[in-house]
């Protein structure tokens, strides 16, 4: 059966449609066209017009609903009431110069807030300069801020003083020095008197003490050279205390070193009496380390800490011509050198002191040097100094300390000075021999 003529006539039409539709699809654009950019209404389609302030004012379609306004960027633009264009946009931003505009949002210009400032400098005022809009620092005052050099004297007048204003940094440039400041005690026998002190060391409380070698005693002083009690040379409580017809008995003989350890006893160099003394905090006895009768003229002693937290004491052992290591109980752990002239060994050890590295600098009395030796290795990794009185050079070479930044102070006793150290690695090789100060 046929299928009727007009269906046939039906269908043939349908498909004559779609060919000229296809060949209407593919169809190039008008060559004065380019998409997303228009420069006239018949551009865009059906309900938008040419909107020549979009792409950066080449013109983009866009629909535009009377009177109603509209964000281009951070800009707003109205509808024209007929619908036919836009308003020219108008930037959103504060006549305050020192005000921010968060920009067009929903057709309208936004929020405006403070303009931010903070310049991150806990030493100055920040503020923006209400005509220009720029922002400004203002140096303080605040704790801990300079405003000018004056502020940031330390003192000294080895070194510069300068303020950065700006910043409100102090800066204190120039070479190491040491100046007096005041000065306290007279000589004599009495209370708070002094004989040949010999050496000074100052508790958690900041009470200074004095070995008076010359009066066989301690003298505490506060911090400003107030005298503040003797420590009796009595000590009834101390071990092994000896008779009064051997040496001191109880009492001390010619002190002449100390140091505190990390709980705040005092620990002294009984030299006289060959024994090392570690005090109760509230003075009201003493324990005596002999180290089983190993000491012999002790005339410094210096804590160190090791890695377990646990103190030992190092010991200057002056007529023992060695370096003792002593428990808290007093038991001997090492002894370091012998008597001699080459590194390592001693003629009169007559300081000590620890570098924070395992170390122990040693200073020699007889042959006027200082030595940093490994305890382990008995090997003098330094050995600085000899007789004179030039620069590295001493006479009767005395105590030794180590600062917080690691450089050496050295009583230069004879010469009447200290001398100032900086330690150093040597670097040797066969072009570059190493001096005597270690530092090649």
């Amino acid at each position: 059966m046929h299928p009727p003529l007009f269906i046939l006539l039906l269908a043939l039409s349908i498909l004559v449609g779609c060919e000229d539709s296809s060949e209407s699809s593919n169809a190039p654009p008008e060559p004065d066209v380019v998409e997303g950019l228009c420069s006239a209404d018949t551009d865009c389609p059906d309900g938008q017009i040419c909107d020549p302030y979009l792409n950066a004012g080449q013109g983009g379609c866009a629909v535009c609903i009377a009177d109603q306004s509209v964000c281009d960027g951070t800009r707003v633009k109205t509808c024209l009431p007929d619908g036919t264009g836009f308003t020219e946009p108008v930037e959103c931003v504060s006549e305050d110069p020192c005000m921010v505009s968060e920009g067009c949002v929903d057709g309208e210009c936004g929020d405006v807030t403070p303009k931010s400032c903070d310049d991150g400098d806990d030493c100055t005022t920040d503020q923006c300069n209400g005509i220009t809009g720029e922002c400004v620092s203002l140096p303080g005052p605040f704790p801990g801020c300079c405003t000018s050099d004056e502020e940031c004297d330390d003192g000294l007048s080895c070194t510069t003083d300068t303020c950065d204003v700006l910043n409100g940094i102090c800066s204190n440039v120039g070479s190491p020095c040491l100046e007096a400041v005041y000065s306290w005690g007279e000589k004599g026998s009495e209370e708070g008197q002094l004989k040949f002190p010999a050496a000074v060391a100052v508790l958690p409380d900041n009470t200074v003490i004095v070995a008076d070698t010359g009066n066989n005693r301690l003298s505490a002083f506060s911090e400003t050279g107030e005298f503040l009690f003797p420590i009796d040379p009595a000590l009834p409580d101390v071990e092994q205390c000896l008779t009064p017809s051997e040496k001191g008995g109880c009492g001390l003989s010619g002190p002449t070193g100390m140091d505190v350890l990390g709980d705040g006893r005092l620990v002294v160099a009984d030299t006289g009496n060959d024994r090392i003394l570690v005090y109760e905090p509230d003075w009201t006895g003493a324990t005596a380390l002999t180290g089983g009768a190993s000491l012999q003229g002790p005339s410094d002693v210096a804590v160190e800490k090791g890695e377990d937290g646990a103190e030992t004491l190092w010991v200057a052992n002056f007529s023992g011509q060695n370096v003792i290591q002593l428990s808290l109980e007093g038991d001997v752990q090492r002894t370091v050198g012998e008597k001699g002239d080459s590194p390592g060994k001693f003629r009169k050890a007559f300081a000590v002191e620890t570098d924070g590295a395992g170390n122990i600098l040693v200073t020699d009395r007889e042959l006027n040097r200082i030595q940093l030796i490994d305890p382990v290795s008995e090997d003098a990794l330094i050995v600085f100094g000899e007789t004179g009185n030039g620069p590295g050079q001493f006479t009767q070479v005395g105590g030794i300390v180590r600062t917080w930044r690691g450089d050496l102070v050295v009583a230069d006793s004879e010469n009447g000075r200290l001398q100032s150290l900086s330690q150093c690695t040597p670097s040797c090789s066969e072009e570059f021999n190493c001096g005597s100060n270690g530092c090649g």
